[in-house]
């Protein structure tokens, strides 16, 4: 079992809840980089996205993705090109963390 698989993957849900849904692109790699989709008033905001083949239709259901959201500058993963993809009219979110928000 790799620690990291890179690749297209097929994305595995492993949980679902009111207002959202997590899936794993590569469910056999050691680290188990797992993925969520938040619905909102605003829409659906992806969260740390690996994308894999049946992310779209995962989170289909749960309305329009209005963006993405990358929670560590570590977890950019595939958020460019899921934001692309997804939300054409949207920036791609910011990978790096200003000096003014990084812990003193």
């Amino acid at each position: 079992m790799p620690v990291k698989e890179l690749g297209a993957g097929t994305a595995t849900e492993i949980d679902r809840f009111g207002g959202g849904v997590g899936w794993l692109a590569h469910p056999d790699e050691t680290m188990r980089r797992a993925s969520h989709a938040l619905a909102t008033d605003e829409g659906v905001f992806l969260v740390d996205p690996v994308d894999a083949e049946g992310v779209d239709a995962l989170v289909a259901d749960l309305g329009e993705v209005a963006g993405v959201v990358v929670l560590l500058e570590y977890h950019a993963r595939d958020a460019e090109r899921i934001t692309t993809r997804a939300t054409p009219s949207a920036s791609p979110p910011a990978t790096t963390c200003p000096s003014t928000c990084r812990p003193r």
